[in-house]
């Protein structure tokens, strides 16, 4: 079971074969999206015309290519969601596919009421609402969306909210910059690195999870958001859509130029006035699709059906077994 298609996935091929063993990989990462962490891949402003467009080329070419010719050449993959799949078959891969998101342990599912109350306190700052956000402060998350969106809500309800942001990157000093330039320096905080046993208890303390980021497979923070039993609004994007069901557990909007920020933060307002204890159940019972320790008897199924397919395929066919059929959606039923 390999969880990177590059440098330890090509060694894993090579001991499936000296082996005669199934092998599983795990696709995780929307590479292409990526690039940019390489310095000779980063492109900006003033890249030269010749430069953009090979990295382009290896973007929109030689990755989706690659990921075509390893997942071609296992015996399962795996997807953290529909949506990842989808994405995968668009690749060319001809190969079985199965979703399979990541769990969480019991511990995402129990919070720390007396400390929920303190954080609640503490940056709520008698204000009516709470709202927060978790994940890298990278380019790659969005955050000049959500700062924008966060704007648009403070010109369109006040500052009687407050958003806590979890996480800690490069871009940190100029998301701070940008923002006081947007004017909701008063309605943001920048908590920086939470340690992870503690983020459950802000995420539980808050009433809504804010979400921009379209570069997720699956989005494990969304889960762990609605295991706290809070709701989400996000923008359509993989992994998103695959968890959120509007105006059920959250609200997803569209970002566009027809509909960007402004669409985005009347969901959260919706989101805010609307049904929040039916929101909150919701959250829980699509959380509960995600306990680890359900996934586990799913992936040890999966485990003995690659096993008996490489051994016994005459015998696997002869019985009936439907070995390749489709797993359907995250929380609509794939378990």
């Amino acid at each position: 079971h390999v969880h990177h298609p590059m440098f330890v996935g090509t060694c894993a091929l090579w001991l499936g074969r000296k082996y005669d063993l199934p092998v599983i990989y795990t696709c995780h990462t929307r590479y292409e999206d990526y690039l940019h962490y390489i310095p000779l891949l980063r492109v900006n402003g003033r890249t030269g015309r010749m430069k953009q467009r090979a990295v382009s080329w290896i973007r929109e070419r030689v990755i989706p290519s690659y990921m075509k010719w390893f997942a071609n050449q296992c015996d399962l993959v795996l997807a953290p969601s529909a949506g990842m799949r989808d994405m995968m078959r668009e690749y060319g891969m001809t190969s079985r596919c199965e979703v399979f998101p990541t769990g969480l342990d019991e511990s995402s599912y129990q919070k720390d009421d007396q400390r929920v109350r303190e954080i609640r306190e503490q940056y709520g700052r008698g204000r009516k609402h709470l709202l927060v956000t978790v994940s890298r402060l990278e380019r790659e998350k969005n955050y000049g969306f959500l700062l924008r969106g966060i704007a648009e809500m403070k010109r369109k309800m006040g500052d009687n909210f407050h958003v806590m942001i979890l996480g800690d990157g490069s871009q940190k000093g100029e998301l701070k910059a940008k923002a006081s330039i947007l004017g909701i320096s008063d309605v943001v905080t920048f908590l920086g690195s939470v340690p992870n046993g503690q983020v459950k208890d802000y995420l539980g303390a808050a009433d809504l999870f804010l979400f921009a980021s379209k570069s997720e497979t699956q989005g494990i923070v969304l889960a762990e958001a609605m295991a706290a039993g809070t709701p989400v609004t996000a923008v359509h994007a993989v992994g998103a859509d695959d968890i959120i069901e509007n105006g059920v557990n959250g609200f997803l909007t569209e970002e566009s130029e027809e509909a960007s920020e402004e669409a985005w933060a009347d969901q959260v307002i919706e989101a805010l006035s609307g049904q929040q204890g039916q929101m909150r159940k919701a959250a829980l019972r699509t959380a509960g699709n995600y306990r680890a320790s359900r996934l586990a008897i799913y992936e040890e199924m999966l485990y003995n059906q690659c096993i008996c397919v490489k051994r016994r395929p005459a015998e696997a066919v002869e019985a009936g077994a439907d070995l390749y059929a489709g797993t359907g959606r995250p929380g609509r039923g794939y378990l």
